[in-house]
């Protein structure tokens, strides 16, 4: 009994933990995936687990692909606003 609840229980239990933390520590790619074996309760962990994992990175990518934007508009902005000066200098 004792075995078997090591491994159904305690490793899937586990590994999640394992995961999280590298995550957290920037070690892990937000790429990583469980394995979503059976119906039990540590089956729809690593279900719940890899959903969460998958939006949180398709927030990164959204946030990243923003951020680019922001410093391209930024650029755009500084170079009109440059042009401006320029002009307002020739002017008076």
């Amino acid at each position: 009994l004792t075995l078997l609840t090591l491994h159904t229980v305690a490793r899937p239990i586990r590994d999640i933990t394992r995961h999280l933390e590298r995550i957290a520590a920037a070690e892990a790619s937000l790429d990583a995936r469980l394995p979503e074996t059976g119906a039990d309760e540590t089956g729809q962990l690593a279900r719940a687990f890899n959903r969460f994992v998958t939006r949180l990175r398709g927030m990164v990518v959204e946030v990243s692909q923003l951020s680019t934007d922001v410093a391209t508009a930024s650029a755009q902005l500084s170079g009109v606003t440059d042009a401006l000066s320029t002009q307002a200098g020739l002017q008076q």
